[in-house]
């Protein structure tokens, strides 16, 4: 009995999804549907930063995040922790 219940269910969730996804039928419940519903952009003040003319970054950008150590010398860490000094 339990074995066709769960089938049954299942067979209710596969033919519920069949047509709408499930985030669509939860947003149209009002309880939960206004949390999962994007909001709408909002408009952007006059004082905001322009966004970058180019995509690529400048030519001195490595990626690498450089430390000095106690004599001067600039490093960057690898993923085991061992440091690559600058040349």
């Amino acid at each position: 009995m339990r074995l066709l219940i769960e089938i049954v269910l299942a067979a209710a969730l596969i033919a519920m999804a069949w047509q709408k996804s499930f985030k669509e039928w939860v947003s149209e419940t009002p309880v939960i549907g206004h949390h999962l519903t994007p909001t709408p952009p909002t408009t952007q003040n006059k004082s905001s930063v322009p966004p970058a003319t180019s995509a690529t970054p400048p030519a001195s950008f490595t990626g690498h995040i450089y430390y000095t150590d106690e004599q001067g010398k600039k490093y960057w860490l690898d993923a085991q922790g061992k440091r690559h000094y600058q040349p």
